[in-house]
C-alpha cells in the first residue's frame, strides 16, 4: 500500500484535484515495432451514447481514497472564493450549507413580510385623503341643508303646489344621498385609524416583545401614566398616543423615573450622616508633658531630654 500522502490546508483543492486526475504521459513506441501501414480491416471505435457520457459524481469520500488521504484533511483543503472573498475551507462550506438549509424559505418569509408592512405602511398614508373625503361628504350635506332652509316652503306650497312636490322630493333625495356618503367616508376613516393604531402596536411588540404579556403591559401602563401626569397629561391622552416610537421612549423613562423615586425615597428614611471631625489635640499640662517623654524615650537625643526635662521643672 502507498505511503499516505500529507496535505497542506492551505493547498487550493483545485490543485489537488488536477495533480490527482492528471492523464498519463503515453510512452514512446519504439521505430522498429511500430507498423508500417495501418490495418484497413481495423473498426473505427463507435460512439457512445449520450446515457455513457455522463459523468457520475465524484464524493469526496472517494477522491480522498484515490489520492491516499484521509479524509479528515482533505475538509481542511482551502477553497478559492470570487471577488475579494477569503478563501475558505471545505469544513467550513459544509457547515455553512447545512446552517442554512432552510435560507429559501426564510428569504420568502421576509419578503412576505416587507410586503405586509408596505401594504400597511401604505394604508396609513391614505388617511388624509380619506379623512378629506369626509369633510367633503359633511360639506356638501351642510350645503344641502342650507339651501333647503332658505325657501320659503309655506309660501311655495300655496302659490305652486306641484313645485313644492317636486322640490321636496328632490332635496330628499340629495340629503339621503349626502348622508349615505358621509356615513361611508366615516367608517373608511374608522376603519383607516383601527389600522394605524394596530400598525404601531405591532411595531412597538417587535421592539418590547414583553408587552405581549398582559401582566407586563398593565404595569408599563401604570407606570406612564405617572410619568405623564407629573407634566400635566391626562390619562385620556396618554391613550390617545399611537406613534410606536413616542410610546417606547415613554416607557424607558418611566421605568427610570420609578427607580429614581426609589432610590429618593430610600435616602429620605436614612438618618442624616454626622459629619466627622478632627480630633482635638490635648491641651492639658499632664498630657503635653507625656509627648514630650515619649519623644526623649525614642529618640535619645540630648536636645528631646533636655526638652522634657526643661519642660517638668516649670
Amino acid at each position: 500500500m502507498a505511503e499516505e500522502q500529507i496535505i497542506n490546508p492551505n493547498t487550493a483543492l483545485d490543485q489537488l484535484v488536477e495533480a490527482a486526475y492528471a492523464p498519463e504521459e503515453d510512452e514512446e513506441v519504439p521505430a522498429e515495432e511500430q507498423p508500417d501501414e495501418l490495418d484497413s480491416t481495423v473498426e473505427e471505435p463507435q460512439e457512445e451514447s449520450p446515457e455513457e457520457e455522463i459523468a457520475e459524481l465524484l464524493y469526496l469520500n472517494d477522491f480522498a481514497k484515490d489520492v491516499d488521504v484521509d479524509v479528515a484533511d482533505v475538509y481542511e483543503l482551502s477553497v478559492k472564493m470570487p471577488d475579494e472573498m477569503e478563501a475558505t475551507t471545505i469544513s467550513e462550506l459544509k457547515n455553512f450549507k447545512i446552517a442554512n438549509a432552510d435560507i429559501d424559505q426564510v428569504r420568502h418569509e421576509l419578503k412576505n413580510r416587507e410586503i405586509e408592512l408596505q401594504v400597511q405602511a401604505d394604508a396609513m398614508r391614505d388617511v388624509p385623503q380619506v379623512s378629506n373625503e369626509l369633510m367633503m361628504a359633511k360639506a356638501r350635506r351642510l350645503a344641502i341643508e342650507d339651501q333647503y332652509s332658505r325657501i320659503n316652503w309655506d309660501a311655495l306650497r300655496v302659490s305652486n303646489p306641484a313645485e313644492w312636490t317636486a322640490l321636496q322630493m328632490d332635496f330628499t333625495n340629495q340629503r339621503e344621498g349626502a348622508k349615505a356618503e358621509e356615513a361611508a367616508a366615516t367608517n373608511r376613516v374608522d376603519t383607516q385609524k383601527l389600522q394605524a393604531r394596530e400598525f404601531q402596536r405591532e411595531r412597538l411588540l417587535e421592539v418590547m416583545p414583553e408587552l405581549r404579556d398582559a401582566e407586563v403591559a398593565e404595569d408599563s401602563w401604570k407606570r406612564v401614566n405617572v410619568l405623564a401626569s407629573k407634566f400635566g397629561y391626562s390619562q385620556a391622552e396618554v391613550g390617545n398616543i399611537e406613534d410606536a416610537r413616542l410610546m417606547r421612549m415613554m416607557i424607558h423613562f418611566s421605568k427610570q423615573d420609578i427607580a429614581d423615586t426609589k432610590v429618593r425615597a430610600k435616602l429620605d428614611k436614612a438618618p442624616p450622616k454626622k459629619a466627622k471631625t478632627a480630633p482635638r489635640m490635648p491641651t492639658t499640662r499632664k498630657a503635653s508633658l507625656q509627648r514630650l517623654k515619649d519623644k526623649a524615650a525614642k529618640t535619645g537625643t540630648k536636645q528631646d531630654i533636655d526638652a522634657f526635662i526643661d519642660a517638668a521643672l516649670r
